[in-house]
C-alpha cells in the first residue's frame, strides 16, 4: 500500500482510469503570491541597484504569472553618469520541482521601460529580464541577463534577493 498523495491516477487492463484526489489535500490550483526583491544590475563598465516588486498568481505549483514593477538605476564610477529606468511587464517563472522549501525556478520577465534620470530621460523600451533562481522557504535568489532595447542600450546581468509573500 502507498499513500493516495503519491498516486495521480490508477490505469486499468480495459484503459479506463481512476483520477485520485485526497479530501485532505491542502494544494489549490491558483494562489496569490508576490515577491519584494533588493539586488544590481552590472555590466563591464559599471553597476547600479535595484527594487523590484511583483504581485501575481501560483498556478499548481509549477508556474507563476504576475505584473512587475520597479526601479533600477546604473551609475559608471570614472564619468557623470546617472542612468535609471522603471521596468513595467509581466513576469513568469517554471518552478522545477513542488518541493515546499527548496523550489529552483526559471524566470522571464518581458515589458517594457521608462527612463529617468540624467542619461535615460526621455527613452521608453522594450525591456527583458530572463534568469534562473532558488526559492528557499520565503526567501528568494535569482540571477540572469537584463536587457534594455531601445538605441542599443547594453545588455547587462542581475542578481537579486527577496521575499515572497503570499502562499
Amino acid at each position: 500500500t502507498i499513500n493516495k498523495t503519491q498516486v495521480f491516477y490508477i490505469k486499468y487492463k480495459n484503459g479506463e482510469r481512476d483520477v485520485i484526489t485526497s479530501a485532505n489535500s491542502s494544494a489549490t490550483p491558483i494562489t496569490f503570491s508576490g515577491y519584494a526583491n533588493v539586488g544590481a544590475i552590472f555590466d563591464g563598465y559599471g553597476a547600479g541597484p535595484t527594487v523590484d516588486i511583483t504581485a501575481g498568481m501560483k498556478i499548481y505549483d509549477y508556474f507563476y504569472a504576475g505584473i512587475a514593477t520597479g526601479f533600477h538605476s546604473y551609475l559608471e564610477p570614472y564619468e557623470i553618469l546617472f542612468a535609471a529606468y522603471i521596468p513595467i511587464g509581466v513576469n513568469l517563472k517554471g518552478y522545477l520541482t513542488k518541493n515546499r522549501k527548496v523550489n529552483p525556478y526559471i524566470n522571464c520577465t518581458l515589458g517594457g521601460f521608462i527612463g529617468i534620470g540624467e542619461e535615460f530621460a526621455g527613452i521608453n523600451g522594450f525591456h527583458c529580464q530572463v534568469g534562473m533562481g532558488i526559492d528557499f522557504k520565503r526567501f528568494t535568489f535569482g540571477a540572469g541577463y537584463n536587457a534594455l532595447v531601445k538605441l542599443g542600450t547594453a545588455p547587462t546581468g542581475y542578481v537579486k534577493i527577496g521575499y515572497r509573500f503570499g502562499k
